[in-house]
């Protein structure tokens, strides 16, 4: 099952970029939804490189997840104004969950951003697929949050 969801950020494209290709970004942003303890390699990146990263996930911090692979690479976009990265992710409960993030520059230095989500997890798909809406937009939220916040990672 697949979504889209997309926001305007109040904040330039690059300082978007800029923060979505951090690692300190996503474990911010996802509490405490998520909790991705890593494996493999046992610390995650300050800055995403192209890879696979394993880890184990809970939701909420109490409900086991089990083991979860973020697969990283940034596609090539021929759009000078767009940046994308994309993980092919996967694990044992959810075989696909395929993110895609868009950050597109727009006037007045804001920036939409988007969520292109693509889940497969056999009879639990449509399950899983209700808790990734409530989940992205949590993690909508908590962007636009980071941003009054004036990126203070410190506040969370």
């Amino acid at each position: 099952m697949r979504f889209t969801l997309a926001t305007c950020l109040p904040s330039p494209a690059e300082q978007v970029w800029a923060e979505v290709q951090t690692s300190r970004l996503m474990v911010t942003i996802i509490k405490p939804w998520v909790y991705f303890a890593p494996l493999d390699p046992p610390v995650l990146p300050a800055v995403w490189t192209p890879g696979a990263y394993r880890g184990r996930m809970s939701l909420w911090g109490v409900i086991p997840f089990g083991e979860h692979t973020i697969r990283i690479s940034f596609p090539k976009i021929d759009r000078p104004d767009e940046y994308q990265v994309l993980d092919n992710g996967g694990g044992q409960i959810v075989a696909r969950w395929d993110h895609r993030i868009i950050i597109r520059r727009l006037d007045h230095g804001h920036t939409l951003y988007v969520d292109q989500v693509d889940i497969a997890a056999g009879w639990l798909t449509p399950l899983v697929w209700l808790y990734a809406q409530g989940y992205y937009r949590y993690r909508q939220r908590r962007w636009r949050r980071l941003i009054r916040a004036r990126f203070d990672y410190s506040q969370f």
